[in-house]
Parts: structure tokens; C-alpha cells; sequence
């Protein structure tokens, strides 16, 4: 499932949740697990198609959606599921993790020599729960454990 497109000017809206109502500040689900409608213009392969989010998610996104509404944000059906808190864009973003790792691992070599140093600051660049951030993390201990890489 997709929450925004790669350059984070469009993504879910409400509108994409047609089993979901807003009313008088309550997020209320008619049927759980809820459809969540994935538009073409969100869809890596350009057509729409259908997920559903379970139970617990609706839970979490209920949550989150009535927190936004006490703080006075009005939603409405062109409204983002999610927002970043502090961006120049109104949808999250999708992002190759990959790329920034690198781009700040050329700019952190120029101020050390100590690639440990360098690869710690990188890490915090991209988001510390990723499969990347934790593949590093693994590959690094390997490399602590084992004088040989060919013993990992």
C-alpha cells in the first residue's frame, strides 16, 4: 500500500477510505476490516486496485485522525490520510532509502576518516526502524564478530 507518491504531492485522502465517515469530530469505520482505495495516479503499475486495513489499523488511523481533529485541523474528503508533520509537502513521501544513505555518506566522508563515524551519522538520515537502517546495523556486527567476512 502506498501513502504518497515519490515527490509527495499527492497520496491517500480520506476520500480513499469509502467505508470511513467523519461526523462531529468521530471517526467512524461501517465496516472493519475497511476498504482503502489505491488510485491510479498512487499505483506503481498506473491502475487502481483495493486493499483493506485490519482492524488494528483502523484503530491506529481512527486515533490519529480524531488527534488531528482536536487540534483543530478540518478534514474533508480531499484531506491526506497522513501528513508529515514538518514539510514543505502535504503527503508523505516516498523516498529511496538507498539514495540518501549515499548522499550522505559521500558528504559525512569529507569531515572524518573513521568510516564507522561516517556510517553512524549516515544511519541517521534515514528512518532507524528501516529493513536498510537495520541490514546496515546487522552487516556492521558481522563485521565486529568476524575478522573474515567469508565467516559471516
Amino acid at each position: 500500500m502506498t501513502l504518497g507518491n515519490y515527490t509527495g504531492t499527492d497520496g491517500l485522502r480520506v476520500r480513499d477510505f469509502p467505508e470511513m465517515r467523519i461526523e462531529n469530530g468521530e471517526v467512524i469505520f461501517d465496516k472493519i476490516p475497511t476498504m482503502v482505495i489505491v488510485r491510479p495516479e498512487l499505483s506503481k503499475a498506473g491502475h487502481q486496485y483495493f486493499t483493506f486495513l485490519s482492524e488494528e489499523g483502523c484503530e491506529y488511523l481512527k486515533d490519529y485522525l480524531e488527534e488531528r481533529i482536536k487540534g483543530g485541523e478540518k478534514l474533508t474528503p480531499n484531506s491526506p490520510v497522513i501528513r508529515p508533520k514538518v514539510a514543505p509537502k502535504p503527503f508523505i513521501r516516498t523516498v529511496n532509502i538507498g539514495e540518501i544513505f549515499v548522499s550522505t555518506m559521500i558528504s559525512t566522508a569529507f569531515t572524518t576518516d573513521n568510516i564507522e563515524d561516517t556510517i553512524e551519522v549516515d544511519l541517521s538520515a534515514i528512518p532507524g526502524k528501516s529493513r536498510p537502517a537495520e541490514a546496515i546495523r546487522d552487516v556492521l556486527a558481522w563485521g565486529k564478530e568476524h575478522a573474515d567476512w567469508k565467516d559471516t
